[in-house]
């Protein structure tokens, strides 16, 4: 009886660690199946506008870098949509910080309000609203044939679109209002060139819907100046990625016709500049406009951590690809992309050397260069003083 007892006892605790071992693996296998879940997930990408793209709005565009909003998380499927023209199959993004906006839309003379939403920080609109807006003009279009160009999300069962994305494709200007939480949207100006068009290099008085956009904020109202003082800038030059497009500046009006000729010899060398907005595209925020390697003129500011004028603040300095051109000041590296770029004996598309095309077209109308100076280094920066 005794052997049988000990048998009985050793098989009870067999049964015992096969049971321990099978829930054990099914524990597992539901841990495994939660993280490749989570993994997924993760993967999933994200579609980063900077709007008119940081109250972005203004070479004209749709962001919004403030990102003080009572935020809604939100779930939505995925929904797929198929391009019959061109057999592609597109992804509605699924959107998860949400927050419903109302914008107005001015269309040259035209004002409408419409209910948009933003969504991680970038203005999205229904295309129907658009479409709406534009009807008055030579933009008009049907949103069935082209959403299936276009990137967007959907909420609550509504597929939601990136002006910046939308006057892009459809080749019309944006400009974003934030005080007055309104886009413009000129139809007389296209949005990019075709590499066959005749290159644009002009200077004219600032717009007046250019003076709402820089109004309290790239102009402040203790500017020492008048805004006749200055002049805008259009300027054709070619991106990083060999495309042609149309950028703006503002100046000093005394030296307008100066940098038109510099950037007219930068373009027939073809050297690469990533974009080129205005400042208040990004709430006037310097190291905003750095992280998106803008290139930039006029800034009503200070030099950071002094009580004196920058040369940005008079419209007499330019700053061209912060990132391929970074500010090194001991340890401290502006923006922080630009780290990839501090050995400068590595020359890649965009930066500047000494003795290349941009520093010959600046310093030979009398500029000075930043990337000449011993502390900090500002590669990315020209000025000129009378």
């Amino acid at each position: 009886m005794g052997m049988i007892f000990k048998m009985s006892k050793g098989k009870s605790i067999v049964i015992i660690i096969s049971l321990i071992a099978i829930t054990t693996a099914i524990l597992m296998v539901i841990l495994f199946f939660y993280l490749y879940q989570i993994f997924n997930m993760a993967r999933q990408p994200d579609v980063t506008y900077a709007l008119a793209n940081p109250s972005d709005f203004v070479d004209f565009p749709s962001v919004d870098f403030d990102h003080d909003y009572s935020i809604a998380v939100m779930q939505a499927d995925t929904d797929i949509s198929h391009d019959i023209y061109s057999d592609q199959t597109y992804t509605y993004k699924p959107a998860r910080i949400v927050n419903p906006t109302t914008i107005i839309l001015q269309v040259n003379e035209n004002s409408v309000e419409v209910a948009a939403n933003n969504i991680d920080g970038s203005n999205y609109f229904r295309l129907y609203d658009i479409e709406y807006a534009l009807r008055a003009t030579n933009k008009q279009f049907d949103p069935a044939k082209i959403e299936t160009y276009l990137t967007g999300y959907t909420v609550n069962g509504y597929k939601y679109f990136s002006i910046r994305e939308i006057a892009e494709f459809l080749d019309f200007r944006i400009a974003w209002i934030g005080t007055r939480n309104t886009v413009i949207i000129d139809t007389s100006i296209n949005y990019t060139i075709s590499e066959f068009d005749e290159p644009i290099f002009t200077m004219e008085p600032l717009p007046e819907y250019i003076l709402q956009v820089i109004r309290g904020s790239s102009f402040h109202d203790n500017t020492p100046f008048s805004y006749c003082f200055l002049t805008y800038l259009t300027i054709t030059h070619v991106d990083l990625y060999g495309r042609y497009r149309l950028g703006n500046m503002i100046v000093a009006a005394e030296i307008g016709e100066e940098v038109l000729d510099i950037f007219r010899e930068i373009f027939e060398y073809r050297f690469p500049i990533h974009r080129m907005r205005l400042i208040d595209f990004y709430n006037a925020g310097d190291y905003l406009s750095m992280a998106d390697n803008n290139s930039v003129a006029f800034n009503f500011r200070y030099i950071a951590g002094t009580g004196t004028l920058s040369r940005h603040a008079l419209g007499m300095a330019i700053d061209i690809n912060p990132i391929q051109n970074p500010y090194i000041r001991g340890n401290t590296i502006w923006p922080l992309a630009g780290a990839e770029y501090l050995d400068r004996t590595n020359i890649r598309p965009g930066m500047i050397t000494r003795g290349d095309a941009v520093y010959r077209a600046f310093i030979s109308r009398g500029w000075i260069w930043g990337g000449n100076w011993q502390s900090p280094r500002d590669y990315h920066h020209f000025e000129r003083h009378p």
